[in-house]
């Protein structure tokens, strides 16, 4: 009860509870929108945006040709906007009226669940001066640098799994304004530097 008064305090709520969130709302719906999805989370939705793309560069998709440049282009959209202080993502409404079916909410529920209870375990707000409105606004600016850094290396064979771990540590770090994984995240973007350096230069 503790933790859960110290995260309503902060302003942060759990993934997991974000996922019971939509859950009620697509109860009696035949379906559940991007835009359902973006309304749930909320201010919190910049966070999980820029973790999604982070992950796809992490796992073989990374090295799909054309995907980085497709996903930097994405990361960018949603990290200015971040950046300029907008409070809510704006998407084309041609991707937030994109939905999914109930069935299939339900099948994704019940495999998304348990790895949001995971990850909601291991992040909480923590040294949270470097997860401020101020720091925010400079990990923006790194996402955006980052995600640019993926077009020269995406030709090299998951050479975007270096940027694309430092986005997605950023955008738990976000998430959860946890301050240990913006460390956590500065040291990937350390490692990816090195990477595009030693590729491009």
């Amino acid at each position: 009860m503790a933790e859960q008064s110290d995260d309503k305090q902060n302003g942060v709520k759990k993934l997991a509870d974000l996922i019971d969130d939509l859950d009620d709302q697509v109860d009696g719906q035949d379906s559940l929108s991007v835009g359902d999805i973006l309304g749930a989370f909320g201010t919190r939705a910049f966070g999980p945006l820029m973790a999604l793309p982070g992950l796809v560069m992490v796992t073989p998709l990374g090295g799909v040709p054309g995907m980085p440049v497709i996903v930097a282009a994405f990361i960018v959209l949603i990290a200015a906007q971040h950046l300029f202080g907008r409070d809510h993502p704006w998407l084309p409404k041609k991707l937030t009226n994109r939905s999914v079916s109930k069935d299939k909410w339900d099948k994704t529920r019940s495999k998304v669940r348990p790895w949001a209870k995971r990850v909601d375990w291991l992040l909480r707000p923590r040294l949270q001066v470097l997860a401020g409105r101020v720091m925010e606004r400079v990990i923006s600016i790194v996402i955006i640098v980052l995600a640019i850094s993926m077009i020269p290396i995406g030709f090299i064979p998951f050479a975007v799994a270096a940027p694309g771990a430092a986005i997605l540590l950023f955008g738990l770090a976000l998430s959860a304004r946890d301050g240990v994984v913006v460390i956590l995240g500065l040291l990937a973007t350390g490692v990816s530097g090195y990477l595009v350096w030693t590729t491009v230069f």
